[in-house]
């Protein structure tokens, strides 16, 4: 099995004109960064995707799950292969679809990888006093992932 890793550059994050925080957020394996090392993308609302998404393949709701970026055409498709592990699929966009790379992970560590980073996010973004609906969301993601 491998390992999944979700990074982010915290020192990257800022809040546009419109209030959307955008910051690095990317999936790194031993051999894959995935989009790119420092992709820069919607933190805020893509973490509350990933969290509902995995959350809904956890309960069994879903067999299969898209995680998406709101940059760029790539996602991450995960799917089940027992009750506890699922397969993730690396896709590329570009000129056509394209897997770039494919690992089995644990759904519960994956899913609290990302709730760790996402609590990461929300607590940088409620330092710098950045409040808004889609960190509300975020933080109801978080806390139904933990629950």
């Amino acid at each position: 099995m491998n390992k999944i890793d979700i990074k982010f550059d915290k020192l990257s994050f800022i809040r546009s004109k419109s209030g959307k925080i955008t910051g690095g957020l990317w999936v790194s394996t031993k051999n894959k960064d995935f989009p790119a090392e420092g992709w820069n993308d919607f933190v805020v609302i893509i973490l509350s995707w990933w969290l509902q998404e995995l959350r809904t393949l956890s309960l069994r709701e879903s067999n299969s799950v898209f995680l998406r970026f709101m940059d760029g055409p790539y996602h991450i498709a995960v799917s089940s292969i027992s009750d506890t592990h699922a397969k993730v699929e690396f896709i590329d966009h570009h000129s056509k679809s394209e897997m770039v790379g494919n690992f089995v992970f644990s759904i519960s560590e994956f899913g609290d990888a990302i709730a760790a980073v996402a609590t990461d996010v929300y607590s940088i973004a409620k330092e710098e006093k950045w409040e808004d609906n889609d960190l509300k969301l975020l933080k109801r993601a978080i806390d139904q992932w933990q629950s």
